[in-house]
């Protein structure tokens, strides 16, 4: 196991096939979505303000590079 503090690392490595995302907001974690969606991993969110604001713009990408973009929410 390798343990790294740059989410860059991440999604730009080929060893790794999906990327779970839980950083929240909408400026680093936009960055990380959208860099691993054009390096080709599906990715699993729960980061509902990304995706109201971004929603169109990530499925799109997805498509386009054929990845699955998945979501989860917690509600209380």
């Amino acid at each position: 196991m390798r343990v790294t503090g740059d989410v860059m690392q991440i999604v730009t490595d080929a060893q790794i096939d999906i990327v779970v995302e839980v950083i929240g907001g909408t400026t680093v974690a936009r960055q990380a979505i959208m860099t691993a969606i054009e390096h080709g991993k599906h990715i699993v969110t729960d980061n509902k303000s990304f995706k109201a604001t971004e929603g169109n713009e990530i499925f799109t990408s997805a498509s386009r590079h054929n990845v699955m973009v998945a979501f989860e929410g917690a509600v209380s």
